[in-house]
């Protein structure tokens, strides 16, 4: 798990504004260990998401809504 995590973060260096990126690491996280994990990922993915990326921010949003949901 932990080289998923760093891997996934190393990423996300790179590309901190991709909401496809936080996607997958949400989902992934949420496969290997708890919700409550993804949900941290979640929260942190619309904190660093640049305001002017509304598109990406809202794709966080609908993942987070759509995950609650199904949790």
């Amino acid at each position: 798990p932990e080289l998923v995590v760093e891997e996934f973060e190393k990423k996300l260096i790179g590309q901190p504004n991709s909401s496809m990126l936080w996607i997958k690491y949400m989902s992934t996280i949420l496969k290997m260990t708890s919700i409550v994990k993804a949900r941290a990922i979640a929260e942190r993915a619309l904190q660093t998401i640049s305001f002017r990326q509304e598109q990406e921010k809202m794709n966080i949003w609908l993942a987070y809504i759509n995950m609650e949901n199904l949790y």
